[in-house]
């Protein structure tokens, strides 16, 4: 039987603002996104650094294994 990751709930997921670098926007990207349409130019707006689940959820040491967890 399949067991669904408890982090992909929707109700898990939280909301961050990153910053535009075409025109400045405070762009909300959803930590389960990597990237998203800037409402205010129009651009496509990326993270820094491609986000995992082991990033932002709190059930990685479940998922993964504590020991395999880098903080």
């Amino acid at each position: 039987m399949f067991r669904q990751c408890p982090g992909q709930d929707p109700r898990n997921l939280k909301v961050e603002t990153i910053v535009c670098s075409f025109c400045g926007y405070a762009v909300e990207f959803f930590s389960d996104e990597i990237k998203t349409i800037c409402p205010a130019c129009r651009k496509k707006v990326f993270r820094k650094k491609m986000p995992s689940c082991v990033d932002w959820c709190r059930h990685a040491a479940d998922c993964i294994g504590r020991e395999k967890l880098t903080f």
